[in-house]
C-alpha cells in the first residue's frame, strides 16, 4: 500500500510540472516587457531660426505584449527638449489637474474597463510614436534665438499621467507599463 501511495504521489507531481511552468511563464516580468524610447531627427544639421523636427518612438522590445497609456503628448507620453547649455530652450511646463472627483470615479471602475479607455496594447516589436517640431526662435519677450552651434535634443517617455489610472499594482492579463524612460539624447547643429 505504502507503495502505490508514492507512486500515485510522484504522477500527481509529474502531472504538476509543465503546468506550474507555464504558469510561471505567463507571468509578466519587467525583463520581458521594457519598452526602448528613441529620438530622431529629420535633418542633423538645420538653419538657425528653424524648427527642429524630431521624431519620438516608443518599441516594445521585450517578448510580450504590454499595456501604455493612449496620452502621447502632455502629463504623460513623450517630452521632447532642445537643450542648450545643458538647459531646455524656450520651456514651457503646464500641468493637468485632475479633480477629485474624477479620481474617485476612476477608482470605482473595473480594470478592464480603464484599459480599454487609457491604454493601447503594444505587441512585441510594436511601436508608438510622434512627430513634432522644437522652436529654435522663443515667442516669449526678451527671449533670444539660438545662435550657431552644436545642441542636444533629449527624450522622455512616462507611463504617468495626472488623469491616468494607477494600474501598475493590478491584475491584468499583460503588464501595464507606468514607468518612465528615457533615450539616448541626439546630436543637432544649427549654422547661420
Amino acid at each position: 500500500m505504502n507503495f502505490v501511495l508514492r507512486r500515485t504521489l510522484a504522477l500527481i507531481v509529474l502531472a504538476l510540472i509543465p503546468a506550474l511552468f507555464s504558469h510561471s511563464q505567463t507571468k509578466a516580468s519587467p525583463a520581458t516587457s521594457f519598452p526602448k524610447v528613441v529620438a530622431s531627427v529629420t535633418k542633423a544639421v538645420s538653419k538657425a531660426g528653424e524648427p527642429v523636427e524630431v521624431t519620438a518612438t516608443l518599441e516594445n522590445v521585450g517578448t510580450e505584449s504590454l499595456y501604455v497609456p493612449k496620452e502621447l503628448e502632455g502629463s504623460s507620453g513623450f517630452e521632447l527638449e532642445l537643450l542648450s547649455s545643458g538647459a531646455p530652450y524656450c520651456h514651457v511646463n503646464a500641468d493637468f489637474a485632475c479633480s477629485s472627483a474624477a479620481q474617485k470615479a476612476l477608482k470605482k471602475r473595473a480594470a478592464e474597463q480603464l484599459l480599454d479607455e487609457y491604454f493601447l496594447l503594444l505587441p512585441p516589436g510594436g511601436l508608438v510614436g510622434i512627430h513634432t517640431r522644437l522652436t529654435t526662435t522663443c515667442p516669449f519677450p526678451n527671449a533670444h534665438a539660438l545662435a550657431p552651434g552644436k545642441y542636444e535634443v533629449t527624450v522622455v517617455y512616462s507611463g504617468r499621467g495626472v488623469c491616468i489610472p494607477e494600474l501598475s499594482k493590478k491584475d491584468t492579463r499583460f503588464p501595464v507599463f507606468q514607468s518612465t524612460v528615457q533615450g539616448a539624447p541626439v546630436q543637432v547643429e544649427l549654422t547661420q
